[in-house]
């Protein structure tokens, strides 16, 4: 119900909000729908007049020809585990396809994303926002909500994922999390962290970055999922787009290997760039498998 990646987001601050979706072209129906502007939601009023008629018209299936992307090198793991290992080459291949998709591709390294990737420069406000967030959302629901703040929810919530339980406690916990020092400063960071990104483009005259959105394999479900650079999109605020990369080799708990996404992210209110750009990846290259569970499902090969 609710989660870092869910419907409600915890944070204003710190949560990128968007659709999950099979197929690239699925994602851009979903945000024709979703995008708008919200009188009593102010992070939507910078949004006025940015929003194209539809975002199917940049769903291009040469979209990476011509285009210029920044791969940052930096991002994958140090390759000291078989994991690491793994997920780089299938990310390098990824790096290939776009190449021969038509795109060329600049290696390059932002150190201060190792900064925030290690903890040293630290970005994360949701704990500091997530009780006023989500006793706004509780409020909101009046007389049909079954619980009136976070700290209720919390009590009854029995079946809450446990990490996402952890954190609302550790927030129930701090006292005046907004009056804490460290609030603005975190914020002022993103900014810095956000403006640093956007150099790297201009520098190199990039139409997005492009890296494997987790440095490991992903483990099951249920699992703490480790090394992950959503911090990329999610710290900064930049939008960005995660697309099957490849798949790891097959064992016997994953015939198909284990999926490898990797992730294109762009300047602000770049969406159209990064469909274009992730539509063409996608067309390219055809990583996507349904599991062996899954039926078969119409129109599964949604194209335009």
């Amino acid at each position: 119900m609710i989660g870092r990646s869910g419907v409600i987001p915890d944070s204003y601050s710190h949560d990128a909000v968007g659709p999950i979706t099979r197929y690239v072209a699925d994602a851009a129906v979903m945000l024709d729908a979703l995008v708008g502007v919200d009188t009593e939601d102010p992070s939507t009023w910078d949004a006025i007049g940015k929003s194209p008629k539809t975002y199917t018209a940049f769903l291009d299936p040469q979209g990476l020809k011509g285009a210029r992307v920044g791969f940052v090198t930096n991002l994958l793991g140090d390759g000291s585990s078989p994991e690491h290992a793994v997920v780089s080459a299938v990310t390098r291949k990824a790096v290939e396809a776009i190449e021969r998709a038509g795109a060329t591709v600049i290696e390059l390294r932002i150190p201060m994303a190792d900064a925030v990737y290690s903890g040293k420069m630290e970005l994360t406000v949701s704990g500091y926002e997530t009780v006023r967030v989500m006793n706004e959302y509780f409020v909101s629901l009046g007389t049909k909500g079954k619980y009136k703040n976070l700290e209720e929810y919390v009590a009854a919530a029995g079946d809450t994922d446990p990490s996402v339980l952890a954190g609302f406690k550790k927030a129930l916990a701090m006292k005046d999390p907004l009056k804490n020092p460290q609030y603005p400063i975190r914020l002022a960071r993103q900014v810095e962290f956000r403006e640093e990104l956007v150099r790297a483009m201009d520098a190199q005259k990039l139409d997005a970055l492009f890296y494997t959105h987790q440095r490991r394999l992903v483990v099951p479900v249920g699992q703490p999922q480790l090394e992950r650079n959503g911090f990329m999109s999610s710290s900064s605020g930049l939008p960005a787009i995660t697309v099957p990369g490849g798949f790891s080799p097959p064992t016997g708990t994953a015939p198909l290997g284990v999926p490898v996404g990797v992730e294109f992210l762009g300047r602000m209110f770049a969406e159209p760039t990064l469909i274009r750009l992730a539509y063409g990846f996608e067309q390219a290259t055809h990583f996507h498998q349904s599991p062996a569970s899954t039926p078969s499902l119409p129109g599964d090969r949604f194209t335009y």
